[in-house]
């Protein structure tokens, strides 16, 4: 998980070329190593494959449009790995953009 923020940070930032192909979510089958984002996409999705889940989260941000790899924070919040811990990213906790929301609603039927 560190090393998929990491990149995608350094990409953001400009600091290396890179952009997420996809999620790279955790096998369903580890659970020594269970990854809250790969844990929540299961759920929303309905599905444990992790190539569909890859599949499933592609038609999502495309959709919305968002970039896929924006899915991973939402994932991650969704999921936390503590009650009442979130990531903001240092936007104020009470940050809501209503149209976002409503096309998030709408890609996944809402």
């Amino acid at each position: 998980m560190g090393r998929y923020d990491l990149l995608i940070m350094l990409g953001g930032l400009g600091l290396y070329g890179l952009r997420a192909d996809s999620l790279h979510f955790t096998s369903a089958s580890d659970p020594s190593a269970p990854d809250p984002a790969t844990l929540a996409a299961k759920r929303m999705f309905a599905i444990g494959d992790p190539l569909i889940l890859e599949r499933r989260a592609h038609a999502l941000a495309e959709a919305i449009p968002v970039p896929v790899e924006s899915l991973d924070l939402a994932l991650w919040n969704w999921s936390p790995p503590a009650p009442g811990v979130r990531a903001t990213l240092g936007f104020p906790s009470e940050t809501c953009d209503l149209d976002t929301l409503e096309r998030g609603r709408e890609a996944l039927e809402l």
